[in-house]
């Protein structure tokens, strides 16, 4: 899950520095930056949910008794 958030707003920023190249005016140069915030937030969110989504950070692969977060609603 860590490598696909991570891949996932990545691909989101690099469209999104497509469309600063292309389209050149200034208020959507500002909107694309906006959004490209957002995008950076929500990645580091995600991939950090990810890595500490159980305590101890190990039981997310081992399945060890722990104290998780629910899987499923982090994955939607």
């Amino acid at each position: 899950m860590i490598v696909y958030y991570l891949s996932l707003g990545l691909t989101k920023g690099s469209i999104i520095l497509q469309y600063l190249r292309v389209f050149t005016t200034k208020k959507f140069q500002i909107a694309a930056w906006v959004v490209m915030g957002v995008v950076v937030t929500y990645t580091f969110w995600t991939v950090f949910s990810s890595i500490f989504a159980c305590r101890p950070i190990r039981a997310f692969w081992t399945r060890e008794p722990a104290s998780c977060i629910n899987q499923f609603a982090m994955w939607l």
